[in-house]
């Protein structure tokens, strides 16, 4: 399993950056395809999206459109229902004293979801403040995590072992 995972990465890879140099002559050749006295290097980020915008056909870049916003609403659907489902049973459910109806469980869910869909939108709207390059940053952000998480399996599996 992990053989097709490994190739499924490496071919999603080759293909984001396919399109990355396709890109890159493309703006090097029309570099009228700029924003307004923008550069190539520092305003990376805005490359792709002022491309789907003005040098796509109107057509194209609304199927573009509607499928980059169909796939960011499926991926914010199922992390809010997983941290939904996790705060509900993991933290509130276990802190609770008494059991709980179906229904009242239900209206907890809902209530929570709403709260983090707040909290989302909250900072979502928060993401124009970041400085530098978002990828650069969520990839720094995300990779906080690995060096604790080896320890804890780390120390699970050969430390801790009896």
């Amino acid at each position: 399993m992990l053989i097709y995972a490994l190739s499924a990465s490496a071919l999603a890879l080759f293909l984001v950056s396919l399109v990355g140099l396709a890109l890159l002559t493309y703006v090097r050749l029309e570099p009228s395809m700029l924003a307004d006295g923008g550069r190539m290097m520092s305003d990376a980020d805005q490359l792709f999206p002022h491309f789907i915008a003005y040098g796509l056909p109107t057509g194209v870049t609304g199927i573009v459109l509607a499928g980059l916003l169909a796939a960011a609403m499926s991926s914010l659907s199922s992390g809010v229902n997983s941290s939904c489902s996790v705060i509900t049973v993991d933290f509130l459910d276990r802190f609770r004293r008494r059991e709980q109806s179906d229904s009242s469980r239900v209206k907890t869910a809902k209530v929570v979801s709403i709260l983090i869909g707040v909290v989302v939108v909250l900072l979502s709207s928060l993401v124009g403040l970041v400085e530098g390059n978002l990828l650069e940053i969520a990839y720094k952000v995300c990779n906080l995590l690995t060096a604790p998480l080896f320890g804890l399996f780390f120390m699970a599996l050969f430390v801790c072992s009896t």
